[in-house]
Parts: C-alpha cells; structure tokens; sequence
C-alpha cells in the first residue's frame, strides 16, 4: 500500500498519481517515517459484522479482493499486486459487476470513509 502512495511524500505531486483506494480499508500513513515504515495502520471492515466496524488487518491472512485485470496484471506499476495474487481468477467484466452493484444499492449515499489519512508535515 505504500508503494501507491509515495507521490504523496514529495513537494511536487506526480501528475502520474497512481494510488490504490480500496473500499473497507483504511489505512494511516506517517511521513516522518523512513521508506517501507510509513505505513502506521491498516484496518479493514469485519464483512461477518452486521454493523460496520474496522479491525486490524491481520498480515499473515489472505483477504479476497475485487480488481479491474489491469491491477491484477501490474498495471501502473503495481508490481507488488501482480507479484502476490494467490487464487487469482478472472471473474465478469468490471463495468458490469459495478453496474449491477449500483442498481443493487441505489439511492446510493456518499459518505466521508477516511481512506487514506496521511500524518507528518505538508
């Protein structure tokens, strides 16, 4: 996750911005902290609780995640996602899994989710 996230830790943002934002996770970045630490917390939403609550992401577990196959094949250097699937399988068309997931939950309401909050000096 920080590999994405690493135009944010210079002056000059790439106008290249290639950062992952994963749906029921959140994640905490420091960047007073050395490359490869800067990621402080992870947390992902419990899918079994029947009210929404974050948990600790548990790095020795595997988690079942839905990507476009550009992700999963690198795409935007991505390396570390393709280098790392396990059980991969390529399921429907991304535009039709996330046009059925919208009429499933239409109205949808858009709330502020704190993916990504980064901690240090601008």
């Amino acid at each position: 996750m920080e590999t994405s996230t690493a135009p944010y830790f210079y002056r000059k943002i790439s106008l290249q911005l290639t950062l992952v934002q994963v749906s029921g996770l959140r994640l905490v970045l420091d960047r007073t902290k050395p490359i490869g630490s800067r990621v402080v917390s992870m947390k992902i939403r419990c899918h079994a609780c029947e009210i929404p609550a974050y948990e600790d992401v548990d790095l020795d577990k595997y988690y079942p995640i839905a990507m476009t196959a550009y992700l999963a094949n690198g795409g935007d250097n991505h390396q570390a996602i393709r280098n790392n699937l396990r059980n991969f399988s390529e399921g429907p068309i991304f535009i039709d899994v996330i046009s059925e997931y919208v009429e499933k939950l239409s109205p949808i309401l858009i709330g502020l989710e704190e993916r990504i909050i980064v901690n240090g000096p601008n």
